[in-house]
């Protein structure tokens, strides 16, 4: 995906091995559940935030 797109990507998993990712009986326990919730949440306040947004760099 990032070299595809040439930006810079964060991988963010919200399953565990058992889940049966994209399978018929694919589920999510309700602990990782609230714990991405937590963790995307956190990270989305963040981005938001003026001391973590990059610099913008003038092109000329």
């Amino acid at each position: 995906f990032a070299d595809v797109l040439g930006l810079p990507t964060v991988w963010i998993p919200h399953s565990y091995a058992s889940c049966n990712q994209h399978a018929p009986n694919e589920h999510l326990l309700v602990s990782v559940a609230r714990d991405a919730l937590r963790l995307m949440t956190g990270l989305i306040w963040d981005l938001g935030e003026p001391a973590c947004r990059p610099a913008m760099v003038e092109r000329h």
